[in-house]
């Protein structure tokens, strides 16, 4: 059966001079007709209207005049050319899917492998190696919650229950590390309460003396002094650190003597950080050791100071 087709394309500057030779009147934009066999190619890209007519509509650029059989060419490459590439898109979305899944398979052993390392070994011991990872939950493109991140130098995707798992092995040993730290710090105020309540102060070699051992410096200082005073304001003397090393001589120290030391950093700029002094008044300091009341501030050593040897 043949029938009466409308052609609908647009003409390239080429194809408007060639249809020009032709006899035409070379429009830019053509819309004529032909009489072709309806064939099923025809109607899969044309247009038909509700009185039946068919219209076929072409998107390229004509370097020459075409017919409808030039135009169902080129619209059955157009065709072919979309389905491979959609099938290209789908091979491609096929391969990352599979390259994502065993990645994630990967992943998961490798979260199983150090979870099991981390209870294999005594891992509330501080001293113990404890693999660094930082991980977020997110959801991914199934749906799936999971813990993205990274997990000892790796980036990682790994089951929830697995982040999960290395985030409560991390909190029991934060949490024993509290525990350790309150431990020693019990200790230490034990230690210190044993030898005030022995001495009746803090104990030092006499002689030379660093004043180390009781907290009462701050780490890293740059400078550190001990002065004697014997009134609410200033020092008397201080006492003599042989080359800036940190240590004094204490030998002069009588018992009686209030004492208060002093340490602190200098920026370039001259301004001082991590301050620190305490005071204190000599109990005893003879051959068996230098004794310290160590005590809150400089109104409390003139006070203690008239107790001693009572």
């Amino acid at each position: 059966m043949t029938k009466t087709v409308n052609l609908n394309y647009t003409l390239s500057p080429e194809g408007q001079r060639k249809a020009i030779l032709a006899g035409l009147d070379g429009q830019r934009q053509v819309a004529t007709t032909e009489t072709v066999e309806v064939t099923a190619d025809l109607l899969e890209y044309a247009e038909v209207d509700s009185n039946g007519g068919i219209t076929l509509r072409s998107r390229i650029h004509w370097d020459t005049v075409p017919t409808a059989a030039d135009i169902i060419a080129a619209l059955t490459r157009e065709e072919e050319s979309r389905k491979e590439a959609a099938e290209k898109v789908k091979k491609l979305q096929e391969e990352t899917r599979a390259k994502q899944i065993a990645q994630r398979s990967a992943d998961e052993e490798y979260a199983a492998a150090i979870i099991a390392e981390i209870k294999s070994t005594d891992h509330l011991d501080p001293d113990v190696d404890f693999p660094g990872y930082e991980l977020c939950e997110y959801l991914d493109g199934d749906g799936e919650r999971r813990h993205n991140g990274w997990l000892r130098g790796r980036h990682v995707s790994i089951r929830v229950d697995q982040g999960q798992e290395l985030t409560r092995l991390k909190r029991e040993r934060n949490d024993r590390k509290v525990e350790l730290a309150a431990q020693k710090k019990q200790a230490e105020e034990n230690r210190r309460a044993a030898i005030v309540e022995e001495h009746g102060g803090y104990l030092w070699p006499s002689g030379m003396c660093d004043f180390l051992g009781y907290g009462l410096w701050q780490q890293n200082q740059d400078k550190r002094w001990i002065g004697v005073f014997s009134g609410a304001r200033g020092i008397d003397t201080f006492c003599s650190s042989p080359r800036g090393e940190h240590i004094f001589d204490v030998s002069g120290l009588l018992p009686g003597t209030c004492i208060q030391g002093g340490g602190y950093n200098v920026s370039r700029s001259g301004k001082r950080s991590r301050e620190s002094e305490f005071f204190g008044v000599v109990i005893r300091n003879d051959d068996t050791g230098l004794v310290v009341k160590i005590v809150g501030s400089r109104a409390d050593a003139l006070k203690a100071a008239k107790t001693v040897g009572l």
